[in-house]
This record gives C-alpha cells, sequence and structure tokens, in this order.
C-alpha cells in the first residue's frame, strides 16, 4: 500500500451547480480518496467539510491545486494535514426537540463538557411545526463519553436541561 496523507478541507462560498463536482476532480486529479463529507447550502452559501487521503507523491500536487480550485469555483478552501486519533470511549447518539430559543445547543453542551464528552457530530434544524406552526428546533450529536463517565448520569442531567427548555431529549448508544 502506497503512503498516504491525511488531510480536512473547509470550503465555504456562494452556493452554485458545479462545486461539488469542482471539488471531486481536485482530489481525483492526484488520485485522491474523498472519505467523509459534510456539505451544505445555507442562506445563499455552500459550506462544509470534508476528509480525504492523497497519494504521499502527490502531495505538492494536490496543494498546488487549491489556487486553481478557489478561482474556478469562488470557494474559500481551508486545508489541515491531520493525523489518526487514538478513540476512547463509547458513542452515544443524542437527539432533542423543542419550541426554538436561543440557548438550546449552549445549555446541552454545557453538559457534554461537564462530563468531558466529546462531540463528534451536530447537525440541527429549525422548521415549522405541522399542526401549530410554531418554530421547532432539532437537535441531533453524535457524543463519545469518556471511559467510566455513567450514561445514565448524563442523561439525568439531560432530562433536567431538557425540562428546563421544554425539550424531549434522548440518548441512545
Amino acid at each position: 500500500m502506497a503512503a498516504t496523507t491525511h488531510w480536512v478541507v473547509t470550503v465555504v462560498g456562494t452556493d452554485r451547480p458545479g462545486l461539488v463536482d469542482a471539488l471531486s476532480n481536485w482530489v481525483m486529479g492526484v488520485d485522491g480518496d474523498w472519505q467523509d463529507s459534510h456539505l451544505a447550502h445555507i442562506g445563499d452559501q455552500f459550506a462544509g467539510i470534508l476528509e480525504v487521503f492523497i497519494p504521499a507523491a502527490a502531495r505538492e500536487t494536490f496543494l498546488e491545486g487549491v489556487a486553481g480550485v478557489e478561482e474556478a469555483t469562488g470557494l474559500s478552501l481551508q486545508l489541515q494535514e491531520a493525523g489518526q486519533v487514538a478513540e476512547e470511549g463509547r458513542v452515544f447518539d443524542l437527539a432533542c426537540v423543542g419550541q426554538d430559543r436561543p440557548g438550546i445547543v449552549k445549555a446541552l453542551t454545557d453538559v457534554l463538557l461537564g462530563v468531558r464528552a466529546n462531540v463528534e457530530t451536530l447537525e440541527t434544524s429549525s422548521h415549522s411545526a405541522p399542526m401549530s406552526g410554531e418554530q421547532l428546533f432539532e437537535a441531533r450529536f453524535r457524543v463519545r463519553l469518556p471511559e467510566g463517565v455513567d450514561p445514565g448520569d448524563v442523561e439525568d442531567r439531560l432530562s433536567t436541561i431538557g425540562d428546563e427548555l421544554m425539550l424531549d431529549v434522548q440518548l441512545d448508544g
């Protein structure tokens, strides 16, 4: 197996057709391997993060290609060479839904920080409730609890926050 370099790339810019194709052409142009990605249209912007593996011999060509991608697409790219991280602890899915109000994410992440949990992913959305039309907020976290942390205790703490903010909170793992 040839040596590879591991990259995390963030992108942001005005959305338009062809952006993902341009990114994939850049990665494939150096025989790179597109791994995980999270890309989204938010407002009139396109934003995302992707993980790619590039053959070590193509590192300079890959880096030199950034300017061309930016010029052709109008995107701003940031690259960070990444290492592998030892994953310890247990992964849980945390979901919540309730009436939208400021401070929901802050309240939940305060609890998670208090037990030294690592937020691996977070997806949020806000939309109108079907019957009432009130604005609902949904959040879906993937968190890694450190060894020795009792998931039941974390769920109790999250439920207390849920009661205070009138959220339905569920921790599964």
